[in-house]
């Protein structure tokens, strides 16, 4: 089973003491210089950073704005980012089991990527919704909407030029 964290278990100032603590052990371990050096040292620099990010989500009621996929109508897609062969690819779920894929456009201009998209038949948007963090590797962790939750529909991506 995954490790998962929910910002709002804790308040932003709670988070924030815990980021504090990670950031003193590694000064800590700098200041004795022993064998765990380095790698204590990282890891805990990496948990602070992680308690912080935690902080902000709790300090926004534990919501997040994902990137999500609509259909030129609006309506949010069973969609996913995925691992693909040539890279991070759409895997758009269908009603009868099957999968449909996009790939974004890798146009510098963005009102060239956002009709590329529109051509394909798709507009990304973005949806403020319930967060969670799962622990681990791959697509399976990060931050990620919390299962069950519904969101709310911000507004299409800003598609600045690159």
């Amino acid at each position: 089973m995954r490790n998962v964290d929910f910002p709002t278990d804790h308040t932003p100032a709670e988070w924030l003491a815990m980021a504090g603590q990670s950031n003193r052990t590694a000064a800590e371990s700098w200041e004795r210089s022993d064998t765990d050096g380095f790698l204590s040292q990282w890891a805990n620099q990496k948990m602070a950073a992680h308690y912080r990010f935690m902080a902000e989500l709790a300090e926004n009621g534990g919501k997040f704005d994902f990137i999500r996929l609509t259909d030129l109508d609006g309506n949010l897609l069973d969609a996913r980012i995925v691992d693909g062969k040539y890279g991070p690819v759409w895997c758009i779920r269908q009603a009868d089991g099957s999968a449909k894929w996009f790939n974004e456009s890798s146009a510098r201009k963005g009102a060239t990527r956002k009709a590329a998209h529109e051509k394909k038949g798709y507009r990304l948007v973005l949806v403020r919704q319930d967060a969670v963090y799962v622990w681990g590797e791959g697509n399976g962790a990060g931050v990620q909407p919390k299962q069950g939750t519904e969101g709310v529909l911000i507004g299409e991506i800003d598609y600045q030029d690159r």
